[in-house]
């Protein structure tokens, strides 16, 4: 069974399972980058890796898929992590073949985070998917891992890189040993990396005014967008304003896919709130009282995402009612990979597209915002 941290990483962010081989640099091959859903499972990518127990080197290559394994997992050997081997050596006296290997993260959001500032307990996992096994005569065993546990299977032997793995950062060497016997004259493995991610979202639009019949009460929205390169579930994510105390924390699974939206809502009722589908409600799930999560139309306010851990994600705040909520006028993000903190800013916008042609309410919820610019 897998450790309660490791089950509270899967539920906050979709395993990321970059399949890579402890290789040489060079030996990559092609690779394929998949776009994952949240209800089907994905199509998945293997290296398998080739180690000469007497000449003492190793070789990787791409490989089949084990009969099987599901997941949400994806390719990458040089295109999201590399790993990278030395030092082998295969010493007759215990019949250990040894390898050191490292794993240099290549993707723009820190791994082994569920925030990009707290450590997660389970850091970064390598793990075997298939093997080691002679491809003929002889045995061979992970020796020294560090744990087993359950990632595509049961009981699959792991090494622990423990720390954030920071954007082209390296890990320390590990040294992993692989116990042969005396026919054994080659090791053939697959292994697969297993590592929570830093978070991507940017809130990228807010409806604070909603116009026309739309109250507030109901009309009301904030979408986010997933900056990122792999989904982000947000069950277990903080919602707060700049009120004390009035929180929302999210209890259901809200996956949000890479280049995807999420709309935070405060009603499903399309008859009343614009004609708009929210993907979770947040008005119902504040605190105790009657209090909720609410923007004002006339003085300033903000937003805010946290993680679990309680760090904040991504937040967003206005000093201007007559800028930010003008009524019938959804604010929105025009580049979501520059400073998006002051919704008054030169970076924010009023949507130009209308949703709601009942009472000319205008904003762009989960789709891309009509003020947006492409980054020079």
């Amino acid at each position: 069974m897998l450790s309660r941290s490791a089950r509270v990483l899967r539920a906050l962010v979709p395993a990321l399972a970059l399949f890579a081989g402890a290789c040489s640099e060079g030996a990559t091959g092609p690779q394929t980058e998949l776009t994952p859903t949240a209800t089907a499972p994905t199509a998945l990518q293997t290296v398998q890796c080739t180690a000469d127990v007497q000449a003492g080197v190793m070789s990787c290559g791409q490989a089949g898929l084990p009969a099987g394994m599901r997941g949400t997992i994806f390719g990458g050997q040089g295109t999201y992590v590399q790993l990278r081997s030395s030092n082998v050596a295969y010493n007759p006296a215990d019949s250990i073949l040894s390898v050191d290997v490292s794993i240099e993260n290549l993707v723009p959001q820190a791994m082994g985070t569920v925030d990009g500032v707290t450590p997660a307990a389970s850091g970064v996992r390598i793990f075997f998917v298939a093997g080691p096994f002679p491809p003929a005569r002889g045995s061979a065993e992970v020796h020294n891992a560090d744990g087993t546990g359950t990632f595509t299977d049961a009981n699959q032997p792991y090494f622990q890189y423990d720390g954030i793995l920071e954007t082209n950062e390296t890990s320390a060497v590990k040294r992993w040993e692989i116990k042969v016997n005396s026919e054994t004259s080659r090791v053939m493995f697959v292994v697969a990396i297993e590592a929570p991610v830093q978070p991507r979202l940017v809130i990228n639009e807010i409806m604070p005014n909603p116009g026309g019949t739309v109250q507030d009460s109901v009309g009301e929205y904030v979408e986010l967008y997933n900056a990122g390169t792999f989904p982000t579930n947000m069950n277990g994510f903080i919602l707060r304003d700049n009120t004390a105390g009035v929180t929302d924390t999210i209890k259901t699974d809200l996956v949000v896919q890479p280049g995807a939206y999420v709309l935070l809502g405060r009603s499903a009722n399309t008859s009343k709130n614009g004609g708009i589908t929210p993907d979770y409600l947040y008005t119902s799930r504040i605190g105790t009282t009657s209090t909720s999560l609410t923007f004002s139309n006339s003085g300033s306010d903000f937003f805010v995402v946290k993680a679990p851990t309680g760090v904040t994600v991504d937040s967003v705040f206005y000093t201007s009612g007559t800028t930010t909520a003008v009524s019938a006028v959804a604010r929105e993000l025009k580049n979501p990979a520059l400073d998006n903190t002051l919704m008054d800013g030169s970076n924010w916008g009023a949507a130009t597209s209308a949703y709601d042609a009942t009472n000319n309410n205008r904003g762009t919820p989960k789709a891309q915002n009509s003020v947006f610019t492409i980054a020079a």
